[in-house]
Parts: structure tokens; C-alpha cells; sequence
């Protein structure tokens, strides 16, 4: 398997064919300036899906990149709307933040009826 799915393997070559930079950063979860970094010299690599047809918010959210870097992902790329259950396991992971789930909700306000229960006052 290439590089871009956890082996390495094989040669940048071949993984260069199958998955841009942005996406081996995600899978390797590296921190948010590396991964900004990486955008902001490629901003079409938000679009770019790799090999098994995986854009980049998917990749991250697949392989548990930083919570702020999916954040700014999912704000970076607004037609990849995340699901309710990744938007779930997110938010329940100890480096989300208060204002990551903020974000994320924003993003999404219909998964937050789902996944937040607001209790009732008697």
C-alpha cells in the first residue's frame, strides 16, 4: 500500500501519483501551521481528492488529525459538510475545544439537535 495509507514502502514517486502533500500531513497528523502552511501553498488541494477518492476533511477526520486542523478543513472547504457521527467523535476527543465543537456546529447546526440533548426545565 502507498504511503499515502500509512505504508511507506514504497517510493515518493509512486506516492506522488496518488495523493498530494496535504493529504500524507493529514494521515501523518501534523500540527495545524504545517497543515495551513501546506494550503496556503496549495489552496486547490482542499478540492483534490487522493487515490480512494478522499478529500482531504476525510482524510483528517479518518486518521484523527488535531481537532483545530479539522476545524479549519471543514471551514476551508464548506461543500465537504461533515456528517453527524464524525462531528460526534470529534468533539468528544480531548484536544477539541470548546470553541473547535463551536466551530463544528456552526458548520453543521443541524447535527447539533443530534448530538447535543438540551434538558428540559420543570
Amino acid at each position: 500500500m502507498p504511503a499515502c495509507y500509512g505504508s511507506s514502502t514504497y517510493s515518493f514517486k509512486f506516492l506522488s501519483l496518488l495523493c498530494l502533500l496535504l493529504h500524507v500531513a493529514l494521515l501523518r497528523r501534523r500540527p495545524l501551521d504545517v497543515v495551513r502552511t501546506i494550503l496556503e501553498a496549495n489552496p486547490a488541494a482542499i478540492g483534490v481528492a487522493d487515490g480512494a477518492g478522499r478529500l482531504p476533511l476525510a482524510v483528517a477526520v479518518k486518521y484523527s488529525a488535531p481537532s483545530d486542523v479539522v476545524v479549519m478543513l471543514a471551514q476551508a472547504d464548506q461543500t465537504a459538510a461533515l456528517d453527524v457521527e464524525s462531528i460526534a467523535s470529534i468533539i468528544s476527543r480531548e484536544d477539541c475545544t470548546a470553541e473547535h465543537a463551536s466551530a463544528l456546529l456552526t458548520l453543521n447546526p443541524a447535527a447539533a439537535v443530534d448530538i447535543i440533548s438540551i434538558p428540559t426545565q420543570d
